[in-house]
C-alpha cells in the first residue's frame, strides 16, 4: 500500500481473497474479503488454527465397500470426490469425530488404516469425510445436501459452478 500511496495511487478497494487473511481485515488495509473456505471451513484450516474441527461444515459422505483386511477399510472416495490434495504425512481426508485419516487414494476409493481396538465400521457404514481442501471437492458435486447437527437432510442446494475448476 504504502508503495502506492508513493507513486500517487490511491487504493479504494483493498481485496484479499483466502480463509487465513481474515484476521487481517481488522487493520484497516483489507477493505473487502473473499474466503472462499471460510464458509465450510476444512482440515488445513483446522490445521492452521483457523478453525476447530468442530467448526468443518462440508463433509463428503463416504460408504465402506470392503473390510476384508483386518487393519484396513475402503471406501468409496477417492481423487474424483476429494482431489489429490493432501500429504503421507496428514492423509487424505479424515473421519469426523475421529482421528482416522485416509492413507492414500486411487481415483474412486479411500484406504482408511485402523489402528487396532480402534473403530470397525463394516460394509455399507457411511461415514463423514472430511476433506484436506474443500475447493476442489465443492465442484466435484452436482449439489450439496443440508442437514442440521443430527443428520437429517433439510434442503439441497445445486453446485452451479460444477465442473469449473481448472
Amino acid at each position: 500500500m504504502r508503495s502506492l500511496s508513493v507513486a500517487g495511487i490511491t487504493a479504494h478497494v483493498v481485496s484479499a481473497g483466502s480463509t487465513p487473511t481474515v484476521e487481517f481485515t481488522t487493520g484497516g488495509v483489507i477493505t473487502e474479503i473473499r474466503p472462499g473456505e471460510y464458509v465450510f471451513n476444512d482440515l488445513n484450516n483446522a490445521r492452521l488454527g483457523d478453525c476447530t474441527e468442530d467448526q468443518i461444515a462440508l463433509f463428503v459422505a463416504g460408504t465402506v465397500v470392503s473390510d476384508w483386511v483386518p487393519d484396513q477399510v475402503i471406501l468409496d472416495v477417492g481423487t474424483k470426490a476429494l482431489s489429490r490434495e493432501g500429504s503421507p504425512e496428514h492423509g487424505y481426508g479424515g473421519i469426523a469425530g475421529t482421528t482416522a485419516v485416509l492413507a492414500k487414494l486411487n481415483e474412486y476409493h479411500g484406504f482408511l488404516p485402523l489402528p487396532p481396538g480402534d473403530f470397525r465400521p463394516g460394509v455399507g457404514t457411511v461415514l463423514p469425510v472430511v476433506p484436506n481442501h474443500v475447493c476442489p471437492v465443492v465442484v466435484n458435486f452436482e449439489e450439496y445436501i443440508v442437514t442440521d447437527s443430527t443428520g437429517t437432510s433439510l434442503e439441497r442446494w445445486p453446485v452451479d459452478a460444477r465442473g469449473f475448476l481448472s
